[in-house]
C-alpha cells in the first residue's frame, strides 16, 4: 500500500505542477492550516484492462476555481469551470497512474469518462479522510484526498 500511495503523490504532483503549476505535499495529521472544501467535489474516473479499479479526488470548489485561475490565466473562474477542472485533473492523474501501476508498457487500459458531484463537506470527506486507501495531500495550502482502489 505504501508503494501504491508513493506512485499516487508521484501522480498528483506531476499533474498539477504540468497543468496548473502548483505544487503539492503529503499532509499531515494537523489539518488546522488547510483550507478545507466548504463545498465537495468529488471526482470519480474507471479504469478497466490487465488492472482494473477507481480513482477518486476530492476537494473544494475553491480548489477547482484556483486550478482553473491557473490553468486558463483568468481572474475569476466560476463553479462549472471549477467541476470542469478538477475532472481534468483526475483524467490527467490517472493518465500518469496507469503506465505506473502496469506490468507491462504494452498494456491497454480502458478508461471511463470522469465523473463529477458536488455536496456537503460532512460525512463523505470524513469518510475519505478515515479510509487507509486514502492520501491527504496539500495542495498550495488546499486540501485535497485522492483514492486508489484496485480490484485484485
Amino acid at each position: 500500500m505504501i508503494e501504491t500511495k508513493n506512485i499516487l503523490l508521484e501522480a498528483v504532483s506531476q499533474a498539477l505542477k504540468t497543468m496548473a503549476f502548483l505544487d503539492v505535499l503529503p499532509a499531515d495529521e494537523n489539518t488546522d492550516e488547510l483550507i478545507m472544501p466548504q463545498t465537495l467535489v468529488v471526482s470519480a474516473i474507471n479504469f478497466s484492462g490487465p488492472k482494473k479499479g477507481n480513482l477518486q479526488l476530492l476537494t473544494g470548489t475553491d480548489f477547482g476555481k484556483l486550478l482553473v485561475e491557473n490553468i486558463a490565466a483568468i481572474d475569476q473562474a466560476n463553479e462549472k469551470q471549477a467541476l470542469d477542472a478538477v475532472k481534468e485533473l483526475s483524467n490527467v492523474i490517472c493518465g500518469l497512474l496507469l503506465p505506473e501501476i502496469s506490468e507491462n508498457s504494452s498494456d491497454v487500459f480502458d478508461v471511463t469518462v470522469p465523473t463529477v458531484k458536488t455536496g456537503s463537506d460532512s460525512p463523505e470527506w470524513s469518510g475519505f479522510l478515515q479510509d487507509k486507501d486514502s492520501l491527504l495531500l496539500n495542495a498550495e495550502g488546499y486540501a485535497i484526498v485522492v483514492k486508489l482502489r484496485m480490484e485484485e
